[in-house]
């Protein structure tokens, strides 16, 4: 067991893990400007993004590099420093150390150690979507972060939230939130309900609310094109009606596959029977195979 008396403890060196702004400098808090000053160094997961946050408050202080490739390597000397008596700040280019951030590794290997840390509480993308998201009325969510990259991984990790009965936050590279958005809907329910968000807290801070089926009426096309990552909050609804209706003509598909028609024929004829867009029978043609397969 380790019991840490915090402010006592850090008066002997310690680690803070302070937030930063996840947009708007404003958001800032008097404290973490106030560590920033007063500690030996600051670790920053990019130090050009750090050093403008630093000249923006006319903070000056050593910055050293501490990100997702290098942290292991960092330990020790943290280690060592902290227990020589020194003072260190850890940031991320935006947000709370180690909430889909480097850190969590130090502050395992601190209590470890049985040495003293403590994080500031500020700026947070997660948080401050569910507030906005109008999908929390229990007052609960679960933080999932980025889904892993490869297709399989991600469904398979998605079956976790099927019967779950309030939302889940996911980041997401714009690029990919299309792809992402369509297999939700086959996951988790056409009807599940979507919050989805970028720039948080900035001049062009933009919300849009909808359901995974209007993703076959909407013009989503446009998320592709923004830049930086993209937030958002699903409450996942599923119904039995909707899981049947998409194996039985996922089902069909294949048959007419099977009995010779070409594919894009096939899908085309499902699309005028359903009224389905044709990518996203698809893409359920997809998942449904890799099922039959397992």
């Amino acid at each position: 067991m380790y019991k840490q008396n915090t402010v006592k403890a850090m008066e002997n060196g310690g680690l803070y893990l302070v937030p930063t702004p996840i947009g708007n400098l404003d958001d800032m808090t008097f404290r973490a400007v106030e560590i920033l000053k007063m500690v030996d160094y600051i670790l920053a997961e990019d130090t050009r993004v750090t050093q403008k946050l630093l000249n923006a408050f006319s903070i000056v202080n050593k910055v050293v590099s501490c990100h997702e490739h290098n942290q292991f390597a960092r330990i020790a000397e943290i280690i060592a420093d902290i227990e020589n008596g020194k003072q260190i700040a850890l940031v991320s280019d935006a947000g709370m150390p180690c909430i889909s951030d480097p850190g969590s590794i130090i502050v395992e290997a601190l209590i470890a150690k049985k040495l003293p840390f403590t994080a500031l509480p500020g700026a947070s993308a997660s948080i401050t979507l569910f507030a906005v998201s109008g999908l929390g009325q229990k007052g609960r969510f679960v933080f999932h972060g980025f889904l892993p990259p490869k297709r399989n991984e991600k469904l398979e990790m998605l079956k976790l939230y099927e019967k779950l009965e309030m939302p889940v936050i996911f980041y997401e590279s714009p690029h990919r939130i299309v792809k992402t958005l369509i297999m939700l809907k086959e996951a988790l329910g056409g009807e599940s309900k979507i919050c989805l968000a970028r720039e948080l807290t900035k001049l062009y801070e933009t919300l849009i609310w909808f359901t995974l089926d209007e993703i076959d009426a909407g013009d989503f096309e446009e998320l592709t094109q923004w830049k930086g990552e993209v937030a958002f909050a699903i409450l996942p609804i599923r119904t039995e009606h909707n899981t049947h209706q998409k194996v039985d003509y996922c089902w069909e598909l294949s048959e007419l596959i099977r009995e010779g028609m070409h594919p894009k024929l096939a899908i085309k004829a499902i699309a005028e029977k359903t009224g389905e867009p044709k990518n996203i029978i698809y893409a359920n043609w997809q998942i449904y195979k890799e099922k039959k397969q397992d």
